[in-house]
């Protein structure tokens, strides 16, 4: 899973793990840093990936994590 964060591009899921909230966690995760990315480039800030994923990782998954613990647990 580590490995779908550790590109910026697309990383190729086996079809069976499609289904797997995990890796659906990852992924979304990854379109989060890509959008951190994109908006400090329209800052004028040019980050590669590791710098923009090291960047989200300290700034927002914690809030990332709670928001997605919150989601799961009110679902029945």
């Amino acid at each position: 899973m580590r490995n779908i964060l550790e590109i910026e591009e697309h990383v190729p899921v086996p079809p069976m793990m499609l289904h797997d909230p995990f890796y659906r966690i990852t992924y979304i995760m990854k379109e989060e840093i890509r959008k951190h990315k994109w908006i400090e480039t329209e800052k004028g800030r040019l980050l590669t990936w590791d710098e923009a994923r090291a960047e989200w990782m300290n700034k927002h998954s914690e809030a990332f994590v709670a928001f997605i613990q919150d989601t799961l647990r009110s679902t029945p």
